[in-house]
């Protein structure tokens, strides 16, 4: 794939002029998470993709690993996901699981990453969550710790910097 980006879902403009966008990364431990090793896993992301299309997703495979670029709401609370992208990074992660127990490489720990969209001012990403082969948080689990790290978010990047 070689860094190429492959946009199955979503849109290439915000939804809304002022809308923050998000990059959330599935990152593996050890080895590259990418479709050539793992073809059954990426068989069932696909489906979980497509069931999940939405003008604020934008799901694009990496060597290193999937990615989403979510354009999320921002409220008096800050930035939130909505529920559909929480469900979605869950199936993901149970796809990948499928996919270990169908012989995949397990790979280690995978990492979920979140950070603004580079296209906004390269801000570092923070792993959130670590995930051990086999376990699948809740939707809560999911939800709070990305919470969490979306309330650590700097504002919007204006375009004049």
């Amino acid at each position: 794939m070689n860094g190429a980006r492959y946009r199955f879902t979503g849109t290439q403009a915000r939804p809304t002029p002022d809308a923050p966008c998000v990059t959330i990364k599935f990152r593996n431990e050890w080895e590259y998470l990418q479709r050539s090793y793992a073809p059954s896993t990426f068989a069932e992301i696909d489906v979980c993709v497509a069931k999940h299309r939405s003008d604020f997703v934008e799901y694009s495979e990496h060597e290193s690993g999937p990615e989403l670029l979510v354009w999320a709401a921002l409220g008096t609370a800050g930035l939130t996901l909505a529920r559909e992208v929480v469900e979605l990074i869950r199936e993901i992660l149970a796809a990948r699981n499928e996919g270990v127990k169908k012989g995949e490489p397990a790979g280690g720990w995978i990492r979920i990453t979140v950070s603004r969209d580079k296209r906004e001012g390269n801000e570092p990403e923070v792993t959130y969550l670590e995930i051990k082969t086999g376990d699948l948080p809740s939707r809560d689990e999911i939800d709070t710790a990305l919470h969490a790290r979306l309330r650590e978010l700097p504002p919007e990047v204006s375009d004049d910097e």
